[in-house]
């Protein structure tokens, strides 16, 4: 039998259906953490269970903001899209994430905030996402994807060589990549 832990989709602790598993939400709150992360965007939302518990963060951590875009929002639980009308700091948008118009809103609202970022990427096609974000990263920013080693590999990565590839034993037993970007 495998770690239940390490599954996806079985247990919802918001009462949202989520796609990360135990492991994978540990790993986001240790990013979260370890960059002193006060933005947070996640392509793609479905029907938020992530946004759920990302909320939960936007209304106990001074200054945490969240940013969710969704181009089919009827998928996106109520609750979740009744919380975007009902809190501050705590945003959704229905949009297409391969759109200019999404990518320069994105780069707009994170530079709403000197503080770090990170874009999580959970759309359909995630080396297109990280090849469409990671060029409107500032300095100590982070990006991440999910499902690395089950929907796409190593080799289907775009060229990232201006990130630094976040290694911890937090992102072992995850489907989780995570980039930072360093330098000037």
């Amino acid at each position: 039998m495998s770690d239940p832990r390490a599954e996806t989709g079985g247990v919802w602790p918001t009462g949202v259906a989520i796609g990360q598993s135990w492991f994978e939400l540990g790993a986001l709150a240790w990013l979260c953490g370890r960059y002193e992360i006060e933005s947070f965007v996640e392509l793609g939302m479905l029907e938020g269970g992530l946004s759920s518990i990302l909320l939960g963060r936007t209304m106990f951590t001074k200054d945490f903001r969240y940013l969710g875009i969704e181009n089919e929002m009827r998928f996106l639980d109520l609750r979740v899209k009744a919380a975007g009308d009902w809190f501050e700091r705590f945003d959704l948008l229905e949009a297409d994430v391969f759109e200019d118009s999404t990518v320069y809103y994105v780069k707009f609202w994170l530079g709403l905030s000197e503080d770090p970022s990170l874009i999580y990427c959970d759309n359909g096609n995630k080396p297109k996402e990280l090849e469409w974000y990671a060029p409107i990263l500032r300095k100590g920013d982070v990006i991440a994807a999910h499902d690395f080693g089950r929907e796409y590999h190593e080799s289907d990565l775009p060229d990232l060589d201006d990130l630094e590839r976040i290694e911890s034993d937090w992102l072992t037993d995850t489907h989780i990549i995570a980039f930072e970007k360093a330098g000037s």
